[in-house]
């Protein structure tokens, strides 16, 4: 969960959503194991949630 966060936290909640939906299309059954492996997944999608780095 921690390599994901840390990855979420270098994007904008806008690329965040945008790689969720090429998932959605291009690795659909994955999606569904990352949702089922972290329950907090889309809410971490929320910069309100999960702050980008360096952003202030």
């Amino acid at each position: 969960m921690d390599a994901i966060k840390g990855i979420l936290k270098r994007w904008t909640g806008d690329l965040r959503w945008e790689v969720v939906l090429e998932l959605e299309a291009i690795a659909a059954n994955e999606l569904r194991n990352l949702e089922q492996s972290v329950p907090d997944f889309y809410q971490w999608l929320d910069e309100e949630v999960l702050p980008m780095e360096g952003a202030s």
